[in-house]
């Protein structure tokens, strides 16, 4: 497998990485990463990884409204009723990270796709990108 610019990617650039029934062991960096007295499984955990650089900003926004098509479809498959999107992580790319995560999210609430949402959206961040997103679609009920 060869990514947008030839390389060997671990994960693909236009796709996520499932790993289903994760057992969390351990606690945040804060805490030392102490051990959880009682670990907690997630039945899923979708690893993505952040356009090159080097691919223009049309390309990059491509790449990412398929990585999140294919996190809406991925989750749909698996009965989630909970999605959980970070902020953290996108480094150089967080701005677009945002705004294409927001607009997917209001494209896909308002669309014959409804039903690849979960009942719930969380989002972990900053306020602002919670309102970035917030903003593009205010008519879902999160």
């Amino acid at each position: 497998m060869k990514d947008y610019l030839g390389a060997h990617p671990h994960i693909p650039d236009d796709g996520a990485v499932l790993c289903k029934n994760v057992l969390v062991l351990r606690d945040a960096a804060d805490t030392g990463y102490a051990p959880y007295p009682d670990p907690i499984e997630v039945p899923a955990v979708l690893a993505i990884s952040m356009p090159q650089k080097q691919i223009d900003k049309g390309t990059a926004q491509i790449l990412f409204r398929k990585k999140i098509g294919t996190i809406l479809q991925n989750i749909k498959e698996l009965e989630v009723d909970c999605l959980i999107i970070p902020e953290s992580g996108a480094d150089y790319a967080t701005k677009m990270w945002t705004r294409e995560l927001g607009a997917a999210l209001a494209v896909a609430a308002h669309s014959i796709d409804k039903e690849l949402l979960p009942k719930e959206v969380v989002l972990s961040g900053s306020m602002e990108f919670f309102e970035v997103i917030s903003a593009l679609d205010t008519n879902t009920g999160w």
